[in-house]
Order: C-alpha cells, then structure tokens, then sequence
C-alpha cells in the first residue's frame, strides 16, 4: 500500500500523474528525471521515489511571433476480435460435445432439439429462433477521433510570451439502440490550455506567470465497457433475443432473457447497453507566479528567486440508469399463414425512470518557495556554487463533509541546501541536504534531515588523458 509513484513537478508546481499525461508534447521545453539521492536530496521525502521536473515553454526576446497549428483526424479499431460461432454452429457443436462424453451403455439425449436447430438456420423467427451476433448488436467497427493544437510564441526586449491550446475530440465503437433515448456511446473530450509570460519589470528583476489549465470531459455508458466486451462474447447467441414483442400499453422496452442452467437468468447485453450513463468531469488548475532578482550589487552570482504556486483538482460525476424491464418468451402459436403469436412473462420489476447518483472529489494547495542562488567562479579554475530554499505548502480538500479528516488542512514545510566546487573542471564536489517535515506525523517525529555527498573525477579534462588520446 505503500506510494511508490515519484514526484511530479509542472513548472515549480505539484501535479499529479493524470494531469502529466494529458500535457501537449508541443508546450514541453524540457523533461528531467531525477533518480540518484544527491540529485533528489533537495526534496528530502518528497523525492524518495525519484522526481520528474517538466519545464514548459517560454516565449522569446527580440523574436517575431510564430504561429503552429497542427489538425489531425484519425480512425481508431481493434486490432483483432475473435470470431464467434452463431447459433446454429453453436448447437451442433454443444450437442456434439454432449453425444461423445455420454458413456457407452448410456442414452444419449441432445440438449437442442432438431427442431431448434432447423429454425434457427431457416431464420424462421427472430423470437422463437433468435441468433443474436451480441458483438454486432453493441459495438461498430471502428470511429473517428479529432484533436488540434494551436500555439504562438514570441516577445520583446521587455516581454515575451508563449501560449498553446489544444482540443481533443475522441469516441468508443459503442452503437447506440433503437431503444435508447440517450447516446450510449463513449465520447470524451478535452481542452488543455497553456498561458506562459514573462517580463522585464527592472533591469535587475524578472517576472514570470505560468498557468496551466487541463478540462476533460467524459460521457460513457453505466456500465463498463469491459464488461459490455466479456457479455458481448460470452452471452449465448441462442437462447434468448435482445428484445420481445411489447404490448398497447408498455411505456417500456421488454428486453429478452432466459433461464440459466444454474437457476438463474442470463445477462442480456443489450439491456445493459441501454440501462443508463454516466457523465464525468475532471478539472486541474496550476498557477506558478516567480520573481527573479539579480542581486549582482550585493556580490555578484547572486540571486534570489520567489514562486507562490496554486494547484487546484476537481472531480464531479452525474450517474443516471434504471433496471431494464426483463422477460422471457412463454409460449407461441403459429396460424395457418404462418403468423407467428407470443406470450412472455416478466422476471423481475423494472423502472421506466432514470436514478441519479452523484460523487465529487478534489483538493487545492497553495504553496511558497524561497531560493537564493549563488554561482561564480575565481581565477578561471574555482567553480563555487550554493542554493538554499525554503519551501512551505498547504493543502484543502473541496470536499469537508465527505469524512472528518477531509476538514482539516495538511501541511508541509522544509529547508534545502546545496554547495558545489569544481577544480579545473576535472574535480567536483557537492553537498546537499534536505530538512522537511509534515503535520501527518506525530509531535517530535515530524521532519527528518535527508543528506547526501557525491564526487566526480573529469578524466578526460587530465593532461595525461589528453597525452594519451593525441597519441
């Protein structure tokens, strides 16, 4: 039970690996992973399973806009879906298996009567004889999805920005019925938005803002489209029909059933195509604002860097269904033309209105970091480096009444330090430390100290090396 997932940064700011997969390859700038404990010592616990850091565009100075625009249209189908015996091959072949494990000595008595069988294969009856194709009846052979993405990016001496939309349009190979007053099909769409700006405010500051806005919206049948799948191959195709003749009166579908060998009746996969959906929506906010000041006049590499993050998460779900009205066929009558009547009786009690359940979920963090960043170097040999931070966030559910704890805020706070030398680019050292902690912890055992040490030797920069690789 324990996480195993690894911390995810989006410009300075938390997210969670959901938001990380709907990002566009086209607003990415970079993507880091940090694996070794110096390299993560600077998140302390946080890190403990490694960190990917994703750094999305800017814009650039002195640069005349550019616009992309990417448009894509595509056909998506399964690979490959096993074929399925009919009705008539089916109970041959069930009747076959029947005869040879039926002892010698012993009467062998077919579970499908001749009878059966000839009706089946004439199409005498779609209700009496039915020979259902379920996976025809529920899925199509293939859709077609839609995404675009436009971008511009540019700026000034002073200002410079970079902007991407992106819109993605996708469907399932659900049908939707006859029957079905509503779309049974999977549809799911998804706006990502990407706002980067950056600005001179002085000669010596620098302000940015970065948001990041991901809206998915998703509409799907109640029930899953694995189990439409497994009902789809595994329903008999004929035992019962998809439907039955209703009367005057019905203000609802009669969907067919029949028993099941172990007492029981079988799942009509029609009906649970029909019996509802569900529509969800997931959205994820992130603002990251940072100011960068040079403070070359208190001693130059110095610089001191604050971010205030927000990240906001929210989940709403709307899940509408009712009980499909199940019957199966009792009796029938052929007259003389050949005109066939049917008695069905019901198996269970339906409903003709559609319930509703709802579910939210979420949570926002609003966080606050403090760097100051030290780098020069002397004499052209000694490369010194230092970065302390200061970081502190706090986190709230949306939801406080769902449980007791979702009332309270969790919070977290830390120190990070690094200190780098470099000797003539052939000898590094570096030093790291992390001190964070958080209230989920018991008194006295809330922070620990994360610390780490590592050295590199540059072989190739050695005189020697370079002796030996001229020769």
């Amino acid at each position: 039970g324990a996480n195993k997932s690894p911390l995810l940064i989006l410009d300075g700011v938390e997210i969670v690996s959901e938001m990380l997969n709907n990002i566009p390859p086209e607003a990415i700038e970079s993507f880091s992973i940090l694996r070794d404990a110096t390299a993560t010592a600077l998140y302390g616990s946080r890190g403990a399973n490694g960190v990917m850091i994703i750094t999305t565009k800017n814009g650039r100075q002195s640069e005349k806009m550019a616009i992309n625009v990417r448009l894509e249209s595509g056909i998506s189908m399964p690979t490959r879906v096993q074929d399925i015996a009919d009705g008539v091959t089916y109970m041959e072949n069930y009747n076959e298996a029947l005869r040879t494990r039926t002892p010698a000595g012993e009467t062998y008595v077919q579970h499908f009567s001749d009878e059966k069988i000839t009706g089946t294969r004439n199409r005498l009856n779609p209700y009496v004889y039915p020979d259902n194709d379920w996976y025809s009846m529920l899925f199509k052979d293939f859709t077609v999805n839609e995404n675009m993405n436009l971008n511009v990016r540019g700026g000034g001496k002073v200002v410079d920005y970079f902007l991407n939309a992106s819109i993605f349009n996708e469907n399932g190979i659900l049908k939707k019925p006859a029957e079905s007053k509503f779309n049974t099909n999977i549809n799911s769409q998804k706006y990502l938005f990407q706002a980067n700006v950056s600005a001179d405010a002085t000669k010596t500051t620098r302000v940015s803002l970065k948001m990041n806005t991901q809206l998915h919206y998703n509409h799907a049948p109640i029930e899953s489209v694995g189990s439409l799948f497994t009902y789809a191959l595994s329903a008999l195709p004929c035992e019962f029909p998809a439907t039955l003749p209703g009367e005057e009166t019905d203000t609802f579908v009669r969907f067919g059933t029949a028993n099941a060998w172990d007492g029981n009746t079988f799942i009509n996969p029609y009906a649970q195509l029909c019996r509802g959906y569900s529509d969800k929506f997931r959205g994820h906010f992130t603002s990251a604002l940072t100011v960068c000041q040079n403070l070359d006049f208190v001693t130059k590499g110095l610089s001191l860097t604050g971010m205030a993050t927000f990240y906001n998460r929210v989940y709403s779900a709307v899940n509408r269904s009712f009980t499909p009205f199940m019957y199966q066929l009792s009796s029938y009558d052929v007259d003389a033309d050949g005109n066939y009547s049917y008695t069905s009786s019901s198996t269970n009690t339906g409903t003709t209105y559609l319930g509703t359940s709802r579910g939210r979920d979420g949570y926002r963090e609003l966080a606050f970091q403090v760097k100051l960043d030290y780098a020069r170097t002397f004499n052209k040999k000694h490369d010194v480096g230092a970065t302390f931070v200061y970081h502190q966030k706090e986190r709230n559910m949306n939801i406080s009444d769902a449980e007791e704890y979702a009332s309270l805020p969790y919070r977290q706070q830390g120190l990070a330090g690094r200190v780098t030398y470099g000797f003539d680019k052939r000898y590094l050292i570096e030093a790291n430390f992390g001190y964070n902690g958080s209230e989920n912890f018991a008194p006295g055992k809330r922070f620990g100290f994360f610390p780490s040490i590592a050295g590199g030797w540059v072989i190739s920069n050695e005189p020697f090396w370079k002796g030996i690789k001229d020769k």
